[in-house]
């Protein structure tokens, strides 16, 4: 038999699967960045169109809708939400206290209305007032904390106004 026709050596083999699995350990390290990447795009996405969603909603609603009524002896109206991780959809306080146990809020969202009068935008107003313009901001939250292996929960505030 010749030299060229006698195959590899039990020594070259394993010097080829030794280079294979540094090489292979090298790449780990890039799959779990891209699910990371790829966890934290989700996140900014979720979180930033179900701010813009909710901004978008409050903003068609009429100027006097109960929705945007600051209450009397208060200058802000707070609606927070929580996206449910076991039902997959967003629940107000009254529902969120009924949810089943072990359910986690993903995400909480909210939602936080102020009026001013039109010369005076830095000092918000009574609810008993009358107002002119209506700050709208919703600001979503990630609950993931700071160390996780899917990095931190991501955070992001959309503000809108509506004037009469």
């Amino acid at each position: 038999m010749k030299r060229s026709e006698r195959g590899f050596s039990l020594i070259e083999v394993l010097v080829a699967a030794a280079i294979l699995l540094v090489i292979a350990l090298g790449l780990v390290p890039l799959y779990s960045r891209s699910i990371r990447s790829n966890v934290e795009g989700f996140d900014y996405t979720h979180v930033s169109n179900s701010a813009k969603s909710r901004a978008e909603e409050y903003r068609q609603l009429p100027f006097s809708s109960p929705a945007l009524t600051v209450p009397p002896g208060s200058t802000e109206l707070e609606v927070p939400d929580f996206y449910s991780s076991l039902d997959h959809r967003w629940m107000d306080e009254a529902e969120w206290a009924d949810a089943e146990a072990g359910d986690v809020a993903l995400f909480t969202r909210t939602t936080t209305v102020r009026q001013f009068r039109t010369g005076d935008l830095t000092t918000p107003i009574d609810g008993g007032e009358p107002a002119h313009l209506k700050e709208i901001t919703v600001a979503v939250e990630g609950s993931r904390e700071a160390g996780h292996v899917f990095g931190a929960g991501k955070v992001i505030a959309v503000r809108v106004f509506k004037s009469q």
